[in-house]
């Protein structure tokens, strides 16, 4: 009998000591992984793509999309052209002035033609799916605007307004082109947008 206890504590001492090399084994291989998995985040933080503007560069990308034209409220045809890009220091936004004729067809008794300048600003996007940059919510914020006044002027200006916002959020200022940057940017998303030095820095990163 003695012999037989002997024999499974033994037993029962070596299972035990199976179980905790296993247990050891888990927790080695857990310990890996998440070094693995550490290590490939901390690569992938230290991974990044910054996009470099200049004010001129912006502006030749919006003047590809321009003159627009549109057919206003009240007989009116609004005219918008001549982007005007200025960037500054630490914005993270980017504004821009439009030159604006409304041709009124006669409608308005003293002129027949109004024009002014229309400011507006706008934050920056990002599809990686077409690895293009675009504007992002523009919004008028000036308005220097002659020709006109009173209810008139109040109804041009808002129906300008409108259009002007509507048809910039779908204008395009960079596209990546270069098959490197292209491979990275597919798991990048936009990070940052600041105004650095005189230039739009766009940092795409995880």
């Amino acid at each position: 009998m003695a012999v037989r206890g002997s024999t499974a504590r033994v037993y029962r001492l070596a299972k035990v000591e199976r179980m905790t090399l296993l247990n050891k084994g888990i927790l080695a291989g857990a310990a890996v992984m998440l070094l693995t998995v550490i290590g490939a985040l901390l690569l992938f933080k230290n991974e990044m793509v910054i996009i470099q503007l200049t004010a001129k560069e912006i502006e030749q990308r919006l003047g590809k999309r321009l003159p627009y034209e549109k057919r206003l409220p009240l007989s009116a045809r609004l005219v918008a052209s001549n982007p005007r890009v200025s960037l500054t220091e630490g914005s993270q936004a980017v504004r821009f002035g439009i030159d604006v004729a409304v041709e009124t067809s006669g409608f308005f008794t003293t002129s027949s033609a109004l024009k002014g300048v229309f400011d507006l600003s706008s934050g920056v996007s990002y599809q990686p799916k077409n690895f293009t940059f675009y504007l992002h919510k523009p919004r008028v914020v000036s308005v220097q605007f002659t020709g006109t006044s009173g209810r008139t002027a109040k109804k041009v200006k808002k129906a300008i307004n409108k259009a002007l916002e509507r048809y910039f959020r779908h204008v395009a200022i960079y596209k990546l082109k270069d098959k490197s940057l292209k491979q990275k940017a597919t798991r990048l998303l936009l990070r940052k947008v600041e105004v650095v030095e005189g230039k739009l820095h766009l940092t795409l990163g995880i």
